[in-house]
């Protein structure tokens, strides 16, 4: 990375902040969902599967971001890595909106792509020398992984958003961590492996909208009562209330571990 630095004509300070944005093409089932729930027949081509982004594609996306960051005079070493886009720059700390005015505009111009391209996006922490860059990097890419699961998808997160996750982060030994959320999940999970259900996915966004069945219900492209009986079957299988405060603090706190450790 020195060595591109020095190629590109940046100095060192480019190398202080990472991010790593994932650009994927809609998923299909999503789609099918809200045109059955619009009352809209699915086409033909309407598969269960995500698709995935050609590497010229990628390449393509990285060149225009690119672009953006040279026409706002923002210095940033930006490539591919696999189906993510990498970028390195300076600590963005002073200039914070500067860097969500680029990355709007890019937002924009995936709006306008006739494939239905969604994203995550994180910026790392800032990083004071070369030797913690790896490490962000590595940080960086499982937050955003992490954030692709829970559904923070088209919207720029910076490392110090990233709340209850920095301190998982913190944590080498993840044993304590997997015990607790297979304690309060695996009987979900098992469930979930034998009647093919959507028990986690309807948790997660029940908490994520503030647990409102009909907000809830209108998210996943689902009936009201469908989300309710849901709901309650993960009630009956973990033995513990919605309603209750500490007992939904525990589901919520399980879910956001399980997210991090399975799919991270």
């Amino acid at each position: 990375m020195e060595q591109k630095c020095r190629q590109m004509g940046y100095d060192l300070g480019v190398l202080e902040q990472v991010f790593v944005l994932h650009l994927s093409e809609q998923n299909s089932k999503e789609i099918c969902n809200r045109l059955k729930y619009n009352n809209d027949e699915p086409s033909d081509e309407c598969t269960w599967k995500k698709q995935r982004i050609t590497n010229d594609q990628i390449r393509s996306y990285a060149q225009t971001l690119k672009e953006y960051f040279s026409q706002c005079n923002y210095p940033a070493i930006v490539s591919c890595y696999g189906d993510r886009i990498i970028g390195f720059m300076r600590n963005c700390a002073g200039d914070r909106k500067k860097i969500i005015e680029i990355f709007e505009r890019f937002a924009k111009f995936l709006q306008n792509d006739p494939n239905e391209i969604e994203y995550t996006l994180n910026i790392g922490e800032t990083c004071e020398n070369l030797s913690k860059l790896q490490k962000s990097f590595h940080e960086t890419s499982k937050t955003n992984s992490v954030l692709e699961h829970i559904n923070r998808k088209n919207k720029i997160v910076f490392y110090d958003e990233i709340g209850f996750y920095r301190m998982l982060m913190s944590y080498e030994n993840t044993a304590p961590m997997q015990q607790f959320a297979n304690e309060v999940l695996s009987p979900v999970i098992q469930y979930e492996k034998k009647a093919h259900t959507q028990l986690i996915e309807t948790m997660w966004a029940y908490f994520e909208c503030d647990c409102n069945l009909q907000r809830t219900a209108d998210k996943l492209f689902s009936h009201k009562n469908t989300v309710k009986y849901r709901l309650h079957r993960v009630e009956q299988l973990t033995g513990k209330n919605f309603t209750n405060r500490y007992q939904s603090q525990e589901l919520y706190n399980a879910l956001m571990i399980y997210y991090f450790l399975e799919k991270g």
